[in-house]
């Protein structure tokens, strides 16, 4: 999906005398690149930190370096996507963090990963693109890099765009939560929905065991905690 996105972005694979072709040759390895360091990146933390190969982190590494480096794909050169990867993969453990430290639900890390990654990736435009880069993908020159201007506008992006989406989400979320709809009851939050929602029971082991698994960052969905039904 993320090649067709990236990629297909360029809009004219068969016009050009094969610039765009060329070009969506070109995104197809900055994207390649930036996920592979992202997902490097967290299978080294996952080893060194934790303890273990993380295979859902390692995964999210993945999707921190998708995400980081949708904005940039098209105007920036391959050693910069391998920064972007690197450093998106730094974002997302901290943002992971972050949330979890304030006491915000986000089992699946959604904002660490297209909210903190996806911001990360905008301002990236303003760091690392060239311009000769700019020129061949949007045919637009000026000095706006060496300026500055590049990185203001891009921060200024991020900003209208997380005050977009503050302001329409609350507009649905607010409601909701007046109105009793927005949460869960504690009962099936206990008992997780899974099972309240789905049906779909704890797994068993051998052995009467409850196979239960953890968070991403902090544990890391993959590893597997056992604890006996009867513990003594």
């Amino acid at each position: 999906g993320w090649y067709g996105f990236n990629c297909g972005s360029t809009l004219g694979a068969g016009s050009g005398n094969g610039a765009y072709m060329n070009l969506a040759s070109k995104v197809a390895v900055t994207t390649t690149i930036a996920a592979a360091m992202g997902a490097i990146c967290l299978m080294l933390y996952s080893r060194i930190v934790q303890g273990y190969f993380n295979l859902s982190l390692c995964l999210n590494g993945v999707l921190a370096g998708l995400v980081s480096i949708t904005a940039p794909c098209s105007v920036v050169e391959p050693w910069a996507a391998m920064m972007i990867g690197i450093i998106g993969s730094g974002v997302y453990l901290g943002a992971s963090s972050g949330i979890k430290a304030l006491g915000i639900d986000d089992p699946l890390d959604a904002f660490p990963v297209h909210g903190a990654c996806g911001a990360w990736g905008v301002l990236s435009v303003g760091i690392f693109a060239t311009r000769s880069n700019i020129n061949r993908a949007y045919s637009f020159d000026n000095d706006a890099m060496t300026s500055g201007n590049q990185f203001a506008n891009q921060l200024l992006a991020v900003v209208v765009i997380g005050s977009w989406v503050a302001a329409t989400t609350s507009c649905v979320f607010f409601p909701l939560k007046f109105a009793g709809l927005l949460r869960v009851s504690e009962e099936d939050e206990d008992q997780g929905l899974d099972v309240s929602e789905h049906g779909v029971e704890l797994d068993k082991i051998e052995g009467g065991e409850d196979v239960k698994r953890a968070g991403s960052v902090d544990g890391g969905a993959g590893q597997e905690e056992k604890a006996l039904n009867n513990a003594v």
